[in-house]
């Protein structure tokens, strides 16, 4: 292996004696990759180079830290193009600055690591993965080119596909895609500034804690299938741009299994999360100023469950939570107040003017509230629309409804309910005479279309990576 590694000891002397910055030997640096074997570790120094490089299966790539050693595209390959085998591929303090398609692309069967690292696209995806075993990624930061000053200039085009998506051979789309990978493991992971999703997770397993997908435009997450323990993380200020797609802090969605620890979705100009057809958990959820619902769960499979005495759902517009056909719905030990009337067009209920704490606007099963304070919540604390049905399957205890003026408390409606429904319930303020008034029928929600989400799992989970760009393109 000393043989294979004299390149590389003449690369770090010509990149750190040149008087020139940023002249190194590309040639240098494939040399040595090439003629490296599993357990070898290849060192890049204080440099910028530019060029398309592949890791060998069990070879380590270490630069001199994020600031020092910096790759740089030189055509649409990927710059470094990871393989992956019996022994973890590990590629750890540097930086890639990408032009490529993908910046780093992890391929193969094994497992890889990318540690201590940062990756910055102007187009395209910035990390992606495609059948790993395993797959770590710890203190890396992804980002693209997107921010509140130029989210308007983005616009959204047909694509071959017949998906009307954000151009990748002109954005920054894609921070991380993992698809398929078996045992996926972030830790203080970042991914910002991209035009489509922060993350996309398709058919994997997924632990993330620590950093988040803040900033970008469209989607932060997109959960499709698969599982993910998310712990931490920041999915705030997703910006809308001028896209159809509404904005969204996350989605999970076509049967995913989700839960949450201490997650902050702040300021979203769309939707805090939405759940589509899927299993999820919140623990300690904080959610404030969005600019459509906190939370919003849909589905004949949905199950939710929001806990936890830190969660709060503050300030946001149309609802705090918005329930639609889910199976099961527990929400508990929760602070939701001051949410801001709001109107939405939907193509079942037509348009409606919401400002609701929790709107059940129809449930298959269960539904308990408990341990709730909902206050100040611009039209009502808890709707519950029964559909024809009864209250037989809602349970709410310990429940605390507070409002001013027209502001009403806790009500069902659209069906029979039972005498002491109720029960749990102490109202506080003006809804303790709202409430036992004349209340007009009130308008409830639709359900969220699915040309209202991003089809990105989908197209992925059919076609590959290359249903979003081309991964490894020729030249």
């Amino acid at each position: 292996m000393r043989a294979a590694l004299m390149p590389v000891a003449l690369l770090l002397a010509t990149c750190e004696d040149s008087s020139e910055p940023g002249t190194c030997d590309a040639d240098a640096l494939a040399s040595a990759l090439a003629g490296a074997a599993s357990g070898d570790t290849v060192r890049v120094g204080a440099c910028r180079i530019a060029g398309s490089f592949t890791v060998p299966a069990g070879v380590a790539l270490v630069g001199e830290g994020t600031s020092r050693t910096v790759l740089v595209s030189s055509g649409r390959a990927p710059v470094l193009l990871v393989e992956t085998g019996a022994a973890p591929t590990r590629v750890a303090d540097l930086t890639v600055e990408s032009t490529s398609n993908t910046g780093v692309l992890f391929r193969g069967t094994g497992g890889a690591r990318l540690e201590r690292a940062a990756v910055r696209a102007q187009r395209g995806m910035a990390v992606a993965a495609e059948g790993l075993a395993t797959l770590e990624l710890r203190d890396v930061e992804l980002s693209g080119t997107i921010d509140e000053g130029n989210a308007t200039t983005v616009l959204a085009r047909a694509m071959p596909d017949g998906t009307v998506r954000v151009d990748p051979d002109v954005w920054p789309t894609h921070g991380l895609v993992l698809l398929r990978v078996g045992t996926a493991t972030l830790e203080n992971v970042r991914s910002t500034g991209f035009a489509s999703l922060g993350a996309l997770f398709v058919e994997s397993s997924t632990t993330w804690s620590g950093g988040g997908a803040p900033g970008n435009l469209g989607t932060g997450l997109l959960v499709h299938a698969g599982s993910a323990r998310l712990e931490g993380l920041d999915f705030s200020r997703s910006l809308q741009g001028f896209l159809v797609i509404p904005a969204y802090g996350a989605v999970f969605a076509n049967g995913a299994h989700v839960t949450t620890s201490k997650l902050l979705v702040s300021r979203s100009e769309g939707y805090g999360l939405l759940q589509d057809n899927a299993a999820v958990e919140h623990v300690d959820l904080v959610a404030r100023d969005n600019g459509d619902a906190a939370v919003w769960a849909q589905g004949s499979t949905s199950q939710l469950s929001i806990s936890g005495s830190e969660t709060v759902l503050s300030g946001n517009r149309f609802a705090g939570v918005v329930i639609h056909d889910a199976v099961q719905a527990t929400i508990e030990d929760a602070r939701i107040d001051g949410t801001r009337l709001a109107t939405r067009i939907f193509g079942t209920t037509g348009s409606v003017l919401v400002g609701d704490g929790i709107q059940v606007a129809s449930a298959d099963g269960p539904v308990t509230v408990r341990n709730v304070m909902l206050s100040g919540n611009e039209r009502v604390g808890l709707l519950v629309e029964l559909a024809g049905g009864t209250t037989d399957a809602l349970t709410v205890e310990n429940v605390t409804v507070d409002g001013t003026g027209t502001q009403y408390g806790a009500l069902v409606q659209g069906g029979t309910a039972a005498p002491g429904w109720d029960e749990g319930i102490v109202r506080v303020g003006a809804t303790a005479t709202n409430d036992l008034g004349t209340v007009p029928r009130l308008g409830i929600a639709g359900r969220v279309s699915g040309d209202r989400m991003s089809s990105d799992g989908a197209v992925v989970s059919t076609t590959g990576l290359v249903g979003i760009i081309d991964p490894t393109p020729p030249g």
